[in-house]
């Protein structure tokens, strides 16, 4: 797009690292382990070496790229703007990480729905937790507690914001509930809804593993779909979809996708926004919000969430303190097991300090890990997304409720 090849293009970015290091606190790969090669300075390093031919790829190397969450922390302090995101895609683009078996499932609509339908006849039957008690595997610590199995009928309204409502792939795999909660918070604010299924998924699952045909390919069909069912804002429930659909004119120039990025919003955002056409119910629980990586430093938005959640009356709402990634990175959780599980500890020890009874995140990811830490521990702690606690404490429920 800049007349560049991708290897000079690579060589750029990495040019514009001055090697000041304000980067390294903020970075959670590098506080877990305190190697440089585990930071973004390293990370540049490593990949303007691999681009040059001055070092060739191997397993050390890979693992290094692997355990890099993505979180984008590095970009918000770096005074020579680096964008070390783009440089990361790039350099996974050419060695791709390993792909996770269980990946391919939530790319493709029946692989979703074998996943839904497996973890729902697991939980139901109690198989899931027999499994539990006999084999560690973090996808079992994963799974809701309840699942749901249908999407809801929308309802056929005559007026208001035509709005899509993206389903995503791990969500509309293992977390209906949340996306019925977001559809029924968006009807009682007076839009009107339609499920939007696209390529299945935002594209951010193929992209950081390196596929980026994969993630073009899902660019490609999002933005037609959308197109197509005529609606004026496309929304998604998890920060890291918003993220993905934000950096699509950065991807291509297709007028469409050009276009769906400045329409798209993150349904905390939408909400906030027709926020007085929505009224709660007191509820004295006590809350403790987490916010997502990609809330804070891609879609730069941490302020909608809580003042939503601050408008149900009595509720007690602490926040996290923001330094602590929580480890997840999409899939970086199960490449780099060990990592992920003590930044995820960080962030599980500040929730259980609070004397809180529920974990509030906005991302699909962050919401998974740490519930399978804090169910690997032994607390049985809700995990939960804002809208689940909004759409319960709704004053005028539907009557399909």
């Amino acid at each position: 797009m800049n007349g560049l090849s991708p290897t000079q293009e690579l060589q750029a970015a990495a040019s514009r690292c001055v090697k000041c290091g304000l980067c390294l606190p903020h970075c959670p790969s590098w506080s877990y382990s305190q190697r440089e090669s585990d930071s973004p300075r390293g990370r540049i390093e490593l990949a303007a070496a691999m681009a040059s031919g001055e070092l060739i790829p191997d397993a050390v190397g890979q693992a290094r790229l692997n355990a890099c969450v993505l979180c984008r922390a590095c970009e918000t302090v770096c005074p020579a703007r680096v964008p070390f995101a783009r440089l990361m895609d790039q350099t996974r683009a050419r060695w791709p990480m390993r792909r996770l078996w269980f990946g391919a499932l939530f790319l493709h609509k029946f692989g979703k729905a074998l996943a839904r339908g497996s973890a729902w006849l697991g939980v139901v039957s109690g198989m899931v937790r027999w499994l539990r008690l006999r084999i560690r595997h973090p996808l079992l610590e994963m799974l809701p507690s309840k699942l749901v199995l249908h999407r809801r009928a929308l309802a056929q309204q005559d007026a208001g914001d035509d709005v899509g409502l993206f389903v995503g792939c791990v969500t509309d795999a293992i977390d209906r509930a949340t996306l019925n909660d977001a559809a029924v918070l968006l009807e009682c604010s007076g839009a009107r809804v339609r499920w939007v299924e696209g390529g299945g998924c935002c594209g951010a699952l193929p992209r950081h593993q390196g596929d980026a045909e994969g993630a073009a390919t899902r660019l490609r069909q999002n933005t037609a779909c959308t197109e197509a069912c005529s609606c004026n804002v496309l929304i998604s429930v998890a920060t890291g979809c918003a993220a993905e659909f934000m950096e699509y004119p950065r991807y291509s120039e297709d007028p469409q996708a050009q276009s769906w990025a400045v329409r798209h919003r993150e349904v905390m955002n939408y909400l906030q926004t027709v926020q007085g056409r929505l009224k709660f119910r007191s509820c004295s629980r006590k809350v403790w919000l987490h916010q997502p990586c990609s809330a804070q430093h891609t879609l730069k938005e941490s302020d909608a969430a809580r003042a939503l959640l601050a408008s149900i009356p009595q509720l007690r709402l602490k926040e996290a303190n923001g330094q602590f990634c929580c480890g997840a990175g999409g899939v970086s959780m199960f490449h780099s097991l060990q990592q992920a599980q003590e930044l995820g500890e960080r962030v599980v020890g500040e929730f259980l300090e609070s004397g809180s009874d529920i974990l509030l995140t906005s991302n699909i990811g962050c919401a998974l890990h740490l519930r399978r830490i804090l169910r690997a521990d032994g607390h049985a702690h809700a995990v939960r997304h804002p809208v689940n606690l909004l759409r319960e404490q709704l004053q005028e429920q539907p009557t399909d409720a």
